[in-house]
């Protein structure tokens, strides 16, 4: 099993700038500059990149690049715990300011932009039977394992769909 580092993963991150780019420009056409986050602090918040719309609103994204897909389908990893030996919370659990999770997967040259706040509601929906019902990885980093579950897209993008509708 591959250990993660953080600052690795960055440098390997950093060399995908142009398919981002032209990931990008295909959601946001209206797109006329985009920032990619050096602050730490702000990195560590969960905001990987800031894109500026022509009409002056500013978008933040939260970047999951994955080198492959697994078993040859497209799954999205919900991380739901950050760091196993302190309990840390995943990024799905967190309360962020992020609009966009963009997940990636790099072999198929695709990617998906995720509202996280409709993700986070279908998340909250879904997540025990989720968690029972679809693989649990965990992500082995130098001292400590996050958790992550496997969710099919097409699952995810329907509850989604249904996490957009309320009855009141």
């Amino acid at each position: 099993m591959a250990v993660h580092d953080f600052n690795n993963d960055l440098t390997w991150s950093l060399e995908q700038e142009d398919f981002l780019n032209e990931f990008y420009k295909g959601y946001f056409q209206n797109m006329v500059e985009q920032e990619l986050v050096t602050d730490i602090d702000i990195q560590k918040s969960g905001i990987d990149r800031f894109i500026t719309l022509a009409n002056g609103k500013i978008v933040s994204v939260d970047e999951k690049i994955r080198r492959r897909a697994y078993n040859d389908s497209q799954d999205v990893l919900i991380e739901y715990v950050s760091n196993n030996t302190t309990g840390a919370k995943g990024w799905i659990e967190k309360d962020s300011a992020v609009d966009y999770i963009a997940y990636i997967w790099l072999n198929d040259r695709k990617g998906v932009l995720l509202p996280f706040f409709l993700l986070q509601r279908a998340w909250e929906t879904n997540k025990e039977e989720w968690l029972a019902t679809y693989p649990v990885f965990k992500g082995q980093n130098k001292n400590y394992h996050s958790l992550n579950v496997a969710v099919p897209l097409t699952v995810l993008v329907k509850a989604i769909n249904k996490a957009m509708c309320i009855s009141i």
